[in-house]
């Protein structure tokens, strides 16, 4: 194999249990770079290492057993699933998507969201919770 060649993170290499199972060597099988789980995956699996309470030990035997890898930046998308999967039945739980509405390229952020909702409440003539100014009107 060229070494110039190689998946620029991870090993690079999956292995197969059932040889290791066998007691022979396990066959090396290069992956691509596309198998590799995104950066913002790796963070979220730290917010959960660390929601959750786990040493680094007890955080790579999950990784090993559900993810069949050593580190996070070697898993795939399967293993990734897996792993959330159990962080998920162990209590995690992300807040990502509770405020952010998800990954929206190119739609507005959450303040701009507010922005046009107190815009709107205010063209409705309806008052705002959050706005002092019309509220302390209205009690006059």
């Amino acid at each position: 194999m060229d070494l110039d060649h190689r998946p620029s993170r991870g090993t690079g290499f999956l292995t197969d249990d059932r040889a290791a199972w066998e007691g022979g060597d396990p066959p090396m099988t290069p992956r691509t770079n596309s198998s590799f789980i995104t950066n913002k995956q790796i963070a979220l699996l730290h917010v959960a290492k660390k929601q959750l309470g786990l040493d680094d030990d007890t955080y790579r035997a999950i990784l090993a057993r559900y993810g069949r890898c050593e580190s996070a930046a070697d898993l795939t998308q399967p293993g990734f699933t897996a792993v959330v999967k159990y962080f998920t039945a162990m209590g995690f739980r992300s807040t990502w998507t509770q405020r952010t509405y998800g990954y929206r390229p190119t739609m507005a952020t959450p303040a701009q969201v507010d922005l046009i909702r107190s815009l709107w409440r205010k063209y409705l003539c309806q008052p705002d919770e959050g706005d002092t100014e019309i509220v302390s009107q209205e009690v006059v």
